[in-house]
């Protein structure tokens, strides 16, 4: 079920089976998720496998707030000396490194105050034993700057202990009627960069770039949009280029 966080099945048929217990399992990486009305329970993992579940803070005003505690891990323990089967959770300790993730969002982004702000952080973040960061910087850029302004791997250089990946997702508007520019760090300057190789052509990786970002925030009309102007083709309505390809087959 590709890019379905839930999927339903009907819990009547299960229920009327008789069954003690339901060993469920798969890409569900929380621990101990309990079904609310048969006995069915998901272990979880036992790592840490995804930034969504690291531990997270927000930095603002100066200060760091602790907004989410890292997942827990553990596994269950199943009791079926009694009538049924009794389910208990087993947490385990604390992952074996610190994973960390900081939000940081600027209205008007300003190189000096994101390297100070930056640097504050990894005082206060930058610990040994092989801890990671990922350090997430959105927002807009600040008049009479521009995006080259904006460098991770000089961010980087501010931690010394802890491996951190500096995610820049800035934006500069421009004159009106012109396409906005955004810069990217992290996975996205990855991305960006095996783009240009392969495509050779700013303008279309931008648009590509575009795309991604718009799916990322769920926006699939504006992805959609961007799209057609892109290929120059309708990708949707009475006229669009599905329609064709369904009348030519």
């Amino acid at each position: 079920m590709p890019n379905v966080d839930v999927f339903m099945i009907n819990e009547k048929p299960l229920a009327q089976l008789g069954i003690d217990y339901f060993a469920v399992g798969g890409h569900i990486h929380e621990h101990g998720l309990r079904h609310p009305r048969i006995n069915a329970v998901y272990p979880g993992s036992l790592e840490v496998w995804d930034a969504r579940e690291f531990e997270v803070y927000e930095y603002a005003n100066g200060k760091l707030r602790k907004v989410k505690d890292v997942d827990p891990k553990g596994f269950l323990l199943l009791d079926v000396g009694g009538n049924g089967v009794r389910v208990s959770d087993v947490r385990l300790g604390g992952v074996s490194r610190r994973l960390v993730r900081v939000r940081v969002r600027y209205e008007e982004a300003k190189p000096s105050v994101v390297r100070s702000d930056v640097s504050y952080i990894a005082s206060n973040m930058d610990q040994r034993g092989g801890s990671l960061i990922i350090l997430e910087i959105e927002g807009r850029v600040a008049g009479g700057y521009s995006t080259r302004d904006f460098n991770a791997n000089e961010l980087r250089k501010l931690f010394s202990r802890a491996w951190v990946d500096i995610r820049l997702s800035l934006e500069r508007q421009v004159g009106e009627g012109e396409r906005s520019i955004r810069v990217f760090g992290g996975i996205n300057e990855i991305i960006r960069q095996a783009l240009k190789s392969r495509l050779g052509n700013d303008e279309l990786v931008g648009a590509v770039m575009d795309i991604i970002e718009r799916v990322r925030a769920d926006d699939e009309d504006g992805a959609l949009k961007t799209l057609e102007n892109l290929v120059g083709v309708p990708l949707r309505g009475s006229k669009s280029i599905t329609d064709w390809l369904g009348v030519q087959r």
